[in-house]
């Protein structure tokens, strides 16, 4: 539907003009429904017909409200849900569906399917507890909690920190020298995405609870060196990645990164180092796991795949484990050694320790409920759960109800 200056019809704020009056007033009644409307885009528009009606009819009654002139002094449009401040109608991306409310939703909002306010909102058990419903149907495919997520990070970044650590040589990509590493460590260089956490949390201070509660989007970046002054150097960047608003919002995730997502991040982590001239390598591990428009960037399922002159894209999904890249490309292939999926001892390792701190002060826990909550295959819960017994300190036991469940001996 267009709305040219000339078109039949108006969006909020050119009705507000036509009529001489505040887009709160033609707010108001649109969702009174005095005034007739057709919702596009999450946009309302307005037929120039039936502004007209309303002025001939008499209905549009000067006041205070109404005077144009006053309309600086009225507080700008405002989210009522993350309570955003809109510089303008096309950032507005709905009305609160909630019977009789009609506060105003951000465009950025409603995309991620939020259509009512914060009063009108489930809480974050009540949203949890119908993810999880939905997981059980076969509704939801995935289900990744905050603190889930971020064990996930840290046991990812450490594990491929130390895989990387057997290799002493690589062969530099472009220039075809030998790239000697005498120490990782020495050359490894950490951060994250704390900054913009503390942006979604409203804080100018973070604890150790916090960061060890969220996922940080945290990386690992190692800088080589060739003995050729003349060729630049090779870097290695590993990177951890979830969608952090949503974490921050409802604790827990049900997305799996999309093609959108992914190009947000080849911007950032390839595009603009590619200034440099050194060569990347660069692994993306998403706690959420990669839908398929994104696999098919990277893989070319849906014609040409991601290719770029000073980089080489990985993908790593840690809900299937599976390394994601370009297997038609010869060089791609040969430096994917470096990323490929952990041995299941140490996926057992990873998933033993997050039994254990799910489990917290509890003594125990049922295996439907781990398998429920962690983002890992149920075969490799159960197996956890299995070597969880063999040193004597658990012991799985059958409790009506709960089914087969994972208990401290000393409990018993």
């Amino acid at each position: 539907m267009t709305n040219s200056p000339n078109s039949e019809y108006m969006k909020i704020a050119e009705a507000a003009r036509f009529l001489g009056v505040t887009q709160r007033w033609v707010y108001r009644r649109v969702l009174s429904g005095e005034l007739p409307a057709s919702k596009v885009g999450g946009l309302y528009f307005i037929s120039r017909k039936d502004l007209q009606s309303l002025l001939d009819a008499g209905r549009v009654i000067p006041g205070a409200e109404e005077n144009p002139e006053q309309e600086s002094v009225i507080p700008r449009l405002k989210c009522g849900f993350c309570y955003r401040l809109l510089q303008s109608e096309n950032e507005v991306g709905g009305v609160c569906e909630h019977a009789d409310c009609g506060e105003i939703i951000c465009q950025k909002c409603w995309e991620l399917n939020i259509h009512t306010c914060v009063r009108h909102s489930p809480t974050r058990d009540q949203r949890l507890q119908q993810a999880s419903k939905e997981i059980e149907t076969g509704a939801l495919n995935v289900l990744v909690k905050e603190d889930v997520a971020r064990l996930n990070e840290t046991s990812f970044l450490n594990r491929i920190h130390a895989r990387l650590s057997g290799f002493s040589t690589l062969i530099h990509p472009v220039s075809g020298e030998a790239v000697n590493v005498a120490s990782w460590d020495e050359i490894l260089e950490t951060g994250d995405d704390r900054t913009e956490l503390m942006h979604l949390l409203g804080k100018v201070v973070l604890d150790t609870a916090t960061t060890s509660q969220l996922p940080l989007n945290a990386w690992h970046h190692y800088l080589t060196r060739v003995k050729n002054k003349k060729v630049n150097p090779l870097e290695v960047h590993v990177q951890v990645v979830s969608h952090m608003e949503t974490m921050v919002r409802d604790g827990f995730d049900t997305q799996r990164f999309s093609a959108k997502d992914l190009g947000d991040w080849i911007e950032k982590l390839i595009e603009v180092p590619s200034k440099t001239g050194n060569f990347r390598l660069v692994l993306l591990a998403s706690t959420t796991g990669w839908d398929d428009s994104a696999r098919q960037v990277i893989t070319g399922g849906s014609g040409f795949a991601f290719n770029h002159r000073l980089a080489l894209l990985y993908l790593f999904d840690m809900g299937t484990k599976e390394l994601i890249f370009n297997t038609a490309d010869d060089r791609a292939r040969r430096y994917s050694d470096l990323f490929r999926p952990i041995l299941i001892d140490e996926d057992l390792s990873e998933v033993i320790q997050a039994v254990i701190k799910l489990m917290g002060i509890h003594d125990s826990i049922s295996l439907k409920n781990a398998q429920q909550t962690l983002s890992y295959p149920e075969e490799l819960v159960s197996l956890a759960f299995e070597k969880m017994t063999k040193n004597g300190d658990f012991v799985l036991i059958e409790i009506s109800g709960f089914g087969i469940t994972l208990t401290k001996k000393q409990a018993l």
